[in-house]
């Protein structure tokens, strides 16, 4: 219970979405009790917020880094529209503005709590919306719009792009705290963990052929997803969608979530369906379909199939499915379906097992991941890309055939899976 008022304070936090109708003047509320004054109020959420931190774990060993966090301070969240509705007084502005601002530093708390980093070095700042960094080795920071809008960023020392903090915001109390804490973790050590990102570069020698990957088409006017990382690199990609070589044209690349979509100036008569089912369960049947290890095994899309292992990544990462497929170097940016032949993720990478067993003696066995189509689905709604649901989305269509054999969904599947070529 004592956790429970913070994660309140956190969930204001992280949304921003504090409605405040007008504190009656007898009483005023915290985490749905009635104060007498606001003082009284303040001092609950200070109380709630201290108590919350004996929650939060620490880790045994910080990494040998330091991070500086930079939070909006009073003013600048007091300037924010905090309060939404209703007539307030100046008091009760400053009531929520400064729980809110406790909020905040409690965050930066909880950071410190969790021990991921050697030192934790904390600002406050009008201007959040670009902040530099000083001697330390990285930067997290919570930009504050005008219109009261928020979200968590950072960045390594020497990196130029800003990653995006995740936050799980269908987990319940301090679990949604752990999550923002866990994306700072994932942001700074997946890639040492994950194999994917560059990887597919060691399987072609070409000069130009610099690698390959997977790729499948979304929609009948020729949108194609895949994984940032099999075109992160590229002067241009190629494919043989319409049985001759043509190149794609890259409209979107999201290296936080580690999507591309790409698009053929010709039409394509088949294309994949997404779920929209969110509700996927562990233990639940996948395909994945991809051209793996191109120049060693067959020129033709190859299947695997296992179940779902986990609904979420390394470390919790909720926008990820961990899969039991076999995937290999080319499976990446391919499609994993579901037992109907629905598209629930897309491939992006695999467990490095050496790693793994260097640190723990043990080599792990079809770990692998999938990012899930309903993050999928927010990049193709970004640009507006016509795609077809189990519900008829788009074009109308909504006869998906139900219990399809692996044999009827892999004979669709690769009629819409490519095979991208990476040209530098």
């Amino acid at each position: 219970m004592r956790n429970r008022r913070f994660v309140v304070i956190a969930l204001v936090i992280l949304a921003l979405t504090v409605l405040f109708a007008g504190c009656h003047p007898r009483y005023w509320m915290y985490d749905n009790i009635k104060y007498p004054t606001s003082s009284a109020g303040l001092d609950a959420a200070r109380r709630g917020i201290n108590s919350s931190l004996d929650g939060i774990e620490s880790l045994s060993k910080p990494i040998s880094n330091s991070v500086k966090v930079v939070i909006p301070n009073f003013q600048r969240v007091r300037d924010a529209g905090v309060v939404k509705r209703g007539r307030p007084t100046q008091e009760q502005i400053d009531y929520v503005a400064t729980i809110l601002h406790m909020g905040y530093l409690g965050m930066a708390d909880a950071l410190k709590k969790r021990n991921i980093f050697s030192q934790v070095n904390v600002s406050e700042s009008y201007d959040t919306s670009n902040p530099s960094l000083g001697d330390e080795n990285y930067l997290i920071w919570l930009y504050l719009t005008d219109q009261g809008g928020a979200q968590w960023y950072m960045k390594r020392k020497g990196m130029t792009d800003k990653m995006l903090i995740q936050i799980d915001l269908s987990k319940k109390y301090t679990a949604k705290i752990l999550s923002w804490l866990n994306s700072v973790q994932d942001n700074i050590s997946k890639a040492d963990y994950v194999e994917g990102r560059n990887l597919e570069s060691r399987i072609q020698e070409s000069p130009k052929a610099a690698s390959s990957g997977t790729g499948f088409v979304i929609s009948s006017d020729g949108y194609i997803l895949t994984a940032h990382h099999v075109v992160g690199e590229c002067k241009y990609i190629s494919t043989n969608l319409n049985e001759k070589e043509e190149v794609l044209k890259i409209i979107a690349s999201d290296a936080q979530n580690d999507l591309a979509l790409l698009k053929s100036e010709k039409p394509c008569q088949y294309f994949a369906i997404l779920t929209t089912d969110p509700d996927i369960k562990i233990g639940e049947g996948v395909i994945a379909v991809g051209y793996s290890l191109s120049g060693l095994l067959a020129e033709q899309a190859q299947i695997s199939t296992g179940v779902v292992s986990a609904i979420a990544g390394l470390r919790n990462d909720f926008r990820f499915l961990q899969i039991t497929a076999p995937v290999q170097l080319g499976n990446s940016g391919g499609p994993l379906l579901d037992e109907n032949g629905k598209v629930i993720g897309i491939v992006v990478a695999k467990l490095n097992a050496t790693l793994i067993q260097k640190y723990t003696g043990d080599i792990p066995q079809n770990v692998n991941f999938a990012i899930k189509s309903s993050i999928a689905k927010l990049l193709l709604d970004a640009y507006k890309v016509n795609y077809i649901t189990d519900t008829g989305r788009g074009s109308g269509r909504s006869d998906v055939k139900k219990g399809k054999s692996i044999k009827e969904i892999s004979s669709e599947a690769t009629k819409y899976t490519i095979k991208l070529q990476c040209w530098q």
